[in-house]
């Protein structure tokens, strides 16, 4: 780096003059700030009882699942722990332990009690749930419920 400072400038650079790299001091732009910040479960499938009909009652069905959330964060650059973000474990743990209560009628049902599971967390702002049944219809590849909640 030295050299190429001195075939540019015709300088020599000193130790105090030659960058170096700050770890968890600052940001690398402080003109940066981050707007949002959002995590993600794309397409759990689980095997649940749900749907009005009996033969939905007498056997579980595949249902798909993808969760976003808008979540709290320290601001720009100072994420350091596991801590200070969202862990998407926790929807999925959510998702699973709503299936364990029993049967539930309808995707609405569903969508609503993860929803409100989740939101139970702090640094959840806003959320989107979709689920699907991918063997309701035969002629479909799926029928679905999305919903949007917020605080």
């Amino acid at each position: 780096m030295n050299k190429l400072l001195h075939a540019v400038t015709g300088k020599h650079a000193t130790t105090q003059q030659v960058a170096r790299p700050s770890f968890g001091a600052k940001p690398a732009n402080d003109r940066v700030l981050r707007k949002s910040a959002f995590a993600q479960v794309n397409n759990l499938v689980l095997d649940a009882s749900i749907g009005i009909y009996q033969h939905e009652r007498d056997v579980k069905q595949p249902i798909t699942i993808s969760v976003e959330v808008e979540i709290k964060l320290p601001e720009y650059g100072q994420v350091r722990a596991v801590n200070d973000v969202y862990n998407y474990e926790f929807i999925v743990d959510n998702a699973k332990a709503i299936i364990a209560e029993g049967h539930i009628n309808l995707l609405e049902t569903f969508a609503d009690r993860l929803a409100g599971k989740c939101m139970e967390n702090d640094k959840i702002l806003s959320m989107m749930v979709r689920v699907a049944k991918t063997q309701a219809l035969p002629e479909t590849e799926s029928v679905e419920f999305k919903a949007n909640y917020t605080r």
